[in-house]
């Protein structure tokens, strides 16, 4: 008997009996991450997260079977490849459903579509508002608020950044293109109140974009509305100001 290929052929499976172990308990970790991300997003992005949770429990089956015949060649590169695609779909869903990069304006477009793909099956017409690009910006924050089980089922949008003049022109003509309506909020003097409703609807803009500007002192005097009806929660308009290039874009 050849001891010196004995020994190494224990140490072998020493090795591999502890690779397995690690593995293992990898990949528990990856699947119940993919089941955990349905429930830790409270209904959120529910086309998103719910094939997620039927993911998870099919891929801690499959990993089972294949770390129970860990030694045969294939199921360890089964294995490998199943891994690399939970760690890949944790690494798309979780920025997605829990709304990170909400600084970053460059972001903006991939934002707005998952948001839709994912909270919504057809594309939602009152999301139609929003622009198609955000123009060259500072102080960037972008808030996608997904519908969440218990809460308004359409979700909310509040979008605050500073652009320059050219930025502005672009938003206004965005708006035109959408049909949006047209108010200017009186900054000073007399108002009309011949039309108590509009004002107060106005009043209400205001106030939003007093909650992430407070310090700026920034008042709204342009504002595009995009629906005929104004609920409690929803409010479809963009708010600009041509003189200190503050924009606000809510939903």
């Amino acid at each position: 008997m050849n001891l010196t290929k004995t020994a190494k052929g224990l140490s072998k499976m020493v090795t591999g009996a502890r690779k397995k172990d690690r593995w293992k308990k990898y990949d528990i970790i990856i699947g119940f991450a993919m089941i955990g991300a349905f429930f830790c997003t409270f209904g959120g992005y529910s086309y998103f997260t719910a094939p997620s949770c039927a993911y998870g429990v099919i891929f801690l089956i499959l990993q089972r079977y294949l770390h129970a015949n860990w030694q045969i060649p294939p199921c360890r590169w089964g294995s490998a490849f199943l891994r690399f695609l939970a760690v890949a779909w944790l690494v798309f869903l979780i920025p997605t459903a829990f709304d990170l990069g909400r600084d970053k304006p460059w972001l903006y477009g991939v934002k707005k579509s998952l948001y839709i793909a994912g909270n919504y099956k057809e594309r939602n017409d009152d999301l139609d508002f929003l622009p198609d690009k955000i123009p060259d910006c500072d102080n960037y924050y972008a808030r996608f608020g997904a519908p969440m089980a218990g809460q308004d089922a359409q979700g909310w949008v509040n979008i605050s950044f500073k652009t320059d003049a050219a930025g502005i022109d672009y938003l206004r003509s965005q708006a035109e293109s959408r049909s949006g309506s047209y108010y200017h909020y009186p900054t000073g003097g007399e108002r009309d109140e011949t039309d108590s409703n509009l004002l107060g609807r106005l009043d209400n803009y205001a106030g939003l974009t007093a909650l992430p500007n407070k310090s700026s002192g920034f008042t709204p005097t342009d504002i595009y509305t995009f629906t005929e009806e104004v609920r409690s929660s929803h409010k479809s308009c963009y708010i600009l100001n041509a003189e200190t290039g503050e924009v606000m874009l809510h939903w």
